[in-house]
């Protein structure tokens, strides 16, 4: 991931990505943190320790810059502790997302929603797995295995985008007025599956 991000982009591209919110993802993109592979970790781990091991070479504005793209306040951490509030009409929610390296079965993204005394209403706690099973629905079509023939195929696709490009429908009706990126694409794009690819095209006015 820390190549993916750094050792095969341009310096443009990497300022895209920062500012832009693009690319390699981190708590802030989604409510959950991303595990490394071993090689990942131990390379993390490495960086860590090249870094410290020159001691006042490395500066105080080079420190910063080398957390902001390796995303070391993230990436490679042992634990992690994150937790927003949003003041709503009638009290405020809670959100807390929790990541522990060792003990995977307690990573989670929990919401609290209290009334303005402090008395709880709601709580939902997920697991990582239930959040990266959302994002995963999202991102792809199911599999479909090699023994159905092409009209099925097709037709398993078809159920697949029609279901989620309702589920998106209902997902921004809920965020109005607020329009998020992915709500944008859905507003202004004809989306349709092709060869099992996802594919785009925007409306013209009059069609």
């Amino acid at each position: 991931m820390l190549k993916s991000c750094v050792d095969f982009l341009g310096i443009g591209e990497l300022v895209v990505m920062l500012i832009g919110g693009t690319g390699c993802r981190g708590p802030l993109e989604y409510p959950m943190v991303t595990r490394l592979s071993e090689e990942q970790q131990w390379q993390v781990d490495e960086a860590w320790g090249n870094m410290l091991d020159q001691g006042e070479e490395v500066d105080r504005v080079l420190w910063l810059d080398v957390m902001i793209v390796g995303q070391l306040y993230e990436q490679g951490v042992d634990t992690l502790v994150m937790q927003s509030t949003k003041t709503v009409s009638d009290g405020k929610v809670v959100m807390t997302i929790q990541f522990n390296r060792a003990e995977p079965q307690y990573d989670e993204f929990n919401l609290a929603y209290y009334d303005d005394k402090g008395q709880e209403i709601r709580r939902e706690r997920y697991l990582f797995d239930e959040v990266r099973e959302r994002i995963q629905y999202f991102a792809s079509p199911p599999e479909i295995h090699d023994e159905h023939d092409e009209a099925t195929r097709q037709q398993v696709l078809g159920e697949w985008l029609s279901e989620r490009n309702s589920r998106a429908e209902e997902i921004c009706t809920h965020l109005q007025p607020w329009e998020p990126a992915y709500c944008r694409r859905y507003s202004t794009a004809e989306v349709s599956v092709e060869n099992g690819v996802e594919n785009g095209r925007e409306r013209v006015e009059g069609e």
